[in-house]
């Protein structure tokens, strides 16, 4: 066999299940609390919005229930899973670190265009004083673009299920003008690429 064959013969990653399809569709409901904490999750009714059997649906409710995000009973069925304080507490320290982390790799490997992409959600969050629902997504978009400039997609995924736990995002109820200091100061030194000033 030649080298060339060797090459050719390699197979393709193969593409997302329904069931894949499903849970990452329904974890990004969560995540982005469109579907509230308590919310019930009806097998028959996903099936059908999803386009797949119960029996799908069935594993990815079991995915979500293995990352926190849906509670499940034998007798009441599924749900999004309700808030926890203490999990909460752990989960918000957690973060820090893991933000901090992805600031300093954001900042080692940034590219020329992107504190601009990364200025665009601060901008939003910077218009959206007194209104809530408009600076929780601003805020999101903007720490994920910059866990995105850090390069790390298992560092990504960690950092969306640490989001999920937190309906209002964990910055909730922080002041406004605070918030959009903090965000100012950050795109300065991503903009040095300055990693000891981003944590």
């Amino acid at each position: 066999m030649t080298p060339g064959a060797v090459a050719g013969s390699e197979r393709p990653a193969p593409s997302p299940s329904k069931s894949d399809r499903a849970t990452s569709q329904l974890r990004e409901l969560i995540v982005s609390s469109q579907l509230l904490r308590g919310t019930s999750l009806r097998q028959r009714e996903l099936a059908g919005h999803f386009g797949i059997s119960t029996t799908s649906v069935r594993g990815a409710l079991r995915r979500l229930e293995a990352e926190g995000l849906v509670a499940s009973d034998a007798n009441r069925g599924s749900a999004v899973a309700a808030l926890d304080v203490l999990s909460l507490e752990e989960n918000l320290r957690i973060l820090a670190v893991l933000e901090a982390l992805a600031g300093r790799l954001a900042a080692e490997r940034i590219t020329a265009a992107d504190p601009d992409e990364i200025e665009a959600p601060h901008r939003e969050v910077r218009a959206a004083a007194g209104d809530e629902a408009r600076g929780t997504t601003g805020n999101r978009a903007f720490h994920f673009r910059i866990c995105a400039c850090a390069g790390s997609p298992t560092l990504l995924s960690i950092m969306r299920l640490l989001w999920a736990s937190f309906p209002g995002g964990p910055q909730y109820g922080r002041p406004h003008a605070e918030s959009v200091a903090q965000h100012a100061r950050l795109i300065r030194a991503l903009r040095r690429g300055d990693a000891a000033a981003v944590t």
